[in-house]
């Protein structure tokens, strides 16, 4: 969420092959998103996903529930499934059961996208992201950072100040802007105490499969028309 960029796995695979390493990776956003049937990163690469000892995953981004899952070989999910057991010593840790409604909806929501409509969507997903990428990349003194298949993106300042408050500020009074336009959006928020290596400010944009074009260059219209013209 933070920057939009995909990982790279080919690469991470051969030192994992290398020094001999294991290998956990997080597929929370690329899940239902990349991929020719939205299995993800290891799809969107080509890679066998038994390359990884461990994915895992929410529930929420792709599939419209709370929760997630994970995936691995027997050594590891089976220090999950003991670990999440309610009478261990140990269930502390992962004791949190998933309501039987929301594992019903996860359940319809994965029946969907493993459907001819589902794959349809996961495509338009895709043509959406590219095109995106070039609508709202067009915005005068800003940046567009993440990958050009990614959902997730974030608008930056080309040059930024000295002050990060500053450009902060300046972001806020364009989603402010924007909100009088109609259009809803949001600066990405982090824990400046707690962050180690803190991203420049910037505004969050997240493609769906449910916009058109007419959307998408809307959007852009707006950013164009919202976004602050410095050194004027």
């Amino acid at each position: 969420m933070n920057t939009g960029d995909l990982c790279r796995l080919p690469r991470i695979v051969e030192l994992r092959r290398q020094f001999k390493v294991r290998l956990l990776v997080d597929e929370s956003i690329s899940f239902g998103t990349l991929g020719k049937t939205g299995r993800g990163i290891f799809e969107h690469y080509g890679i066998p996903n038994s390359e990884a000892d461990l994915i895992t995953g929410t529930l929420e981004y792709a599939l419209s529930s709370v929760g997630g899952f994970c995936v691995g070989t027997s050594f590891i999910v089976d220090n999950q499934r003991i670990s999440g057991h309610g009478k261990s010593s140990s269930g502390y840790c992962f004791s949190a059961a998933l309501p039987p409604l929301l594992a019903a909806g996860a359940l319809a929501a994965l029946e969907y996208i493993e459907s001819s409509r589902g794959i349809a969507a996961i495509e338009r997903l895709r043509r959406n992201c590219l095109q995106a990428h070039v609508e709202w990349g067009d915005v005068p003194g800003m940046e567009l950072v993440g990958d050009a298949v990614s959902p997730v993106k974030h608008l930056q300042f080309k040059d930024r100040s000295e002050n990060l408050k500053d450009d902060s500020r300046a972001l806020q009074k364009m989603v402010d802007r924007a909100e009088e336009m109609g259009v809803a959006l949001t600066s990405a928020c982090y824990v400046e105490d707690e962050d180690v290596c803190m991203p420049p400010p910037s505004i969050r944009l997240v493609v769906s499969s449910a916009l058109d074009d007419a959307d998408i260059r809307r959007v852009a219209d707006v950013l164009r028309r919202s976004a602050p013209r410095r050194g004027r």
